[in-house]
């Protein structure tokens, strides 16, 4: 490749510096990530249904997983969990799965005191437009010893 001032790059360094690039990049994050002293994973699920004239809301009261039950369309649901860990340690909560993008955690991060509890407050926001359906995910929760 010729360029005004005459500097000349052929296509093979271009390719050696992309991967260069590419690898350094890939070595960066991997060994700057915060690493997982545990990892706890937590089945999240919804059931989406709609009911002609009404709104379907159903309950569920099982504290094994992290479920918000039966709603309709365009429904806000609220579940709290305390998390605990028996050493100080930071905390990160991240969802994954088909309700991730409705679902938001407060807080998603925090330091957590040795065997002290905190609360945290998931909050669902089902889409208007959504197919009736049962909806599942994971919480993961990240536990970083100090």
């Amino acid at each position: 490749m010729n360029t005004k001032n005459g500097f000349v790059l052929s296509r093979k360094k271009v390719a050696i510096y992309l991967i260069f690039l590419i690898l350094a990049f890939g070595a960066y994050t991997l060994f700057s990530w915060p690493r997982c002293s545990e990892l706890r994973e937590i089945p999240a699920s919804v059931e989406v249904r709609t009911v002609p004239g009404r709104a379907f809301l159903g309950f569920n009261t099982d504290t094994d997983n992290l479920k918000f039950g039966g709603v309709s369309p365009n429904a806000e649901v609220v579940r709290s969990m305390n998390v605990q860990y028996p050493f100080d340690a930071e905390v990160r909560l991240v969802a994954d799965g088909a309700l991730a993008p409705w679902l938001s955690m407060s807080p998603a991060t925090f330091t957590l005191a040795a065997a002290e509890p905190q609360q945290v407050s998931f909050r669902l926001l089902v889409p208007p437009n959504v197919y009736d359906g049962n909806y599942t995910g994971t919480v993961r929760i990240c536990f970083q010893k100090e």
